[in-house]
């Protein structure tokens, strides 16, 4: 019960397996703002994971639906909104890309 306890304490704060999907979701958040709905990616649809983070930290909803509905865009690698439309930020993330209507 101890070694339990110890290792809890030890893990306090600390981001364990889902690191990136953590820390982007955080910056994006701060980029945006609270309480927004943004377009996000169709392959990122079933991530709840992803989804979770920018719910429980931000009150930030994922939308699959059509991209120039949004003013801003949660894209990936292989995985982006249409450039005549929206520009990469450069916020410094790890995995997502935050794009933002033109």
């Amino acid at each position: 019960i101890l070694a339990g306890i110890g290792l809890s304490i030890a893990q306090f704060g600390r981001i364990g397996r889902n690191y990136a999907a953590v820390h982007d979701s955080k910056i994006v958040i701060r980029e945006i703002g609270r309480g927004e709905v943004i377009g996000a990616c169709p392959r990122l649809r079933t991530d709840w994971g992803l989804q979770a983070y920018f719910s429980r930290y931000g009150q930030v909803s994922l939308d699959t639906g059509l991209e120039e509905d949004y003013s801003y865009y949660l894209g990936m690698d292989g995985c982006i909104p249409d450039t005549a439309i929206f520009r990469k930020t450069d916020l410094d993330s790890e995995k997502y890309f935050l794009f933002e209507k033109k």
